[in-house]
């Protein structure tokens, strides 16, 4: 089985790793990518980082043509008829993907959708829809699926791997002594700034004692506030928090952190209105609550750690989704 990953962006380096071992033990693994991506994989073919290299847009799509007609060699020179593009940058492969439906009519053809489905935006929308009818998109949410397939392209679910972290240290008050009573963890700085003053203000403006740690731009410390750039011990901290924070409008594409915070930590999530969190709203009840409805609540901190919520149905959720998972990968590759 080929996996080709053009983008190769550090973001994905556990996603891609969990999802290719979904198809390790049974299938021979070709892995094409950046040559610094994934170290640890063995690599069959690699692009040069200068390929990678987004500084000028009109030559990052020259470049990405580029590696999608190297590719073409691995594809031509392996009997397996599965080729999977772990990303891809959409005007690029909606061009390239009739050429390669073409001249490879009995290989089959998979893109794993990230955040290139976006109807909202036209021009990306056309590009979408231009991209070859043959190529089937796996969709790490099954209401993504369903929005692709309605289309009339195929589509795939396949869960978004569920990185499971347990408590691994006990020393966090040692290193933030402003969580002494508890703290909220926001892990991404890529974030709107008025979303983030109103994230701050609900920690700065509450009564509780509780500390908010995020990524932001640089390294410092004022009351309950902890900004850093990288939090070293990450996973402890997303499965010891009071409260994660996710507040992107993720819309129709999935979180990484969010998955990694369902299997970890017993806490609620607190997410921006957007078709995402809507639909994991509905899939995890009581564990996603909406920024936009604390509006008008005095304390919303306050309200927001004193809910009783049980999360042990947590656990069956993400079995039936992993099982999902299972019988699509069975039908779809083993049958």
């Amino acid at each position: 089985m080929i996996f080709i990953e053009p983008l190769s962006e550090k973001g994905h380096q556990n996603f891609n790793k969990s999802f290719i071992s979904l198809f390790a033990n049974k299938h021979r693994v070709i892995f094409c990518a950046d040559n610094h991506h994934l170290n640890n994989v063995e690599k069959k073919l690699t692009f040069n980082s200068a390929l990678i290299s987004k500084k000028n847009p009109f030559f990052y799509k020259l470049r990405q043509f580029l590696i999608l007609f190297k590719s073409l060699f691995k594809i031509r020179g392996s009997r397996s008829p599965y080729v999977i593009f772990l990303s891809y940058d959409l005007v690029s492969f909606s061009l390239f993907s009739h050429f390669l439906c073409m001249i490879f009519p009995n290989k089959k053809f998979y893109v794993v959708e990230h955040n290139t489905f976006v109807p909202d935006d036209n021009l990306k929308f056309l590009f979408f829809r231009f991209i070859s009818k043959k190529v089937k998109h796996i969709c790490l949410a099954e209401f993504i699926e369903s929005e692709i397939s309605r289309l009339g392209k195929r589509a795939l679910f396949i869960t978004h791997p569920f990185g499971f972290y347990d408590s691994i240290s006990n020393n966090l008050e040692m290193e933030y002594p402003e969580c002494s009573g508890g703290f909220a963890f926001m892990p991404s700085s890529n974030i709107d700034k008025k979303i983030s003053r109103v994230v701050e203000n609900l920690v700065v403006k509450s009564k509780v004692n509780c500390a908010l740690l995020y990524k932001g731009g640089g390294d410092y410390r004022k009351g309950k506030l902890v900004s850093q750039t990288y939090f070293q011990d990450y996973p402890n901290l997303i499965s010891s928090a009071s409260l994660i924070i996710i507040p992107q409008k993720f819309e129709f594409r999935v979180s990484g952190v969010f998955f990694e915070s369902i299997a970890s930590s017993g806490s609620i999530i607190l997410m921006s209105d957007c078709a995402y969190s809507r639909a994991m709203s509905s899939i995890f009840k009581g564990s996603v609550i909406m920024i936009e409805d604390l509006i008008g609540l005095d304390d919303p901190l306050s309200f927001l750690l004193g809910l009783e919520v049980d999360f042990s149905f947590r656990k069956s959720v993400v079995r039936q989704l992993k099982e999902r998972t299972s019988d699509n990968l069975r039908r779809e590759f083993y049958a």
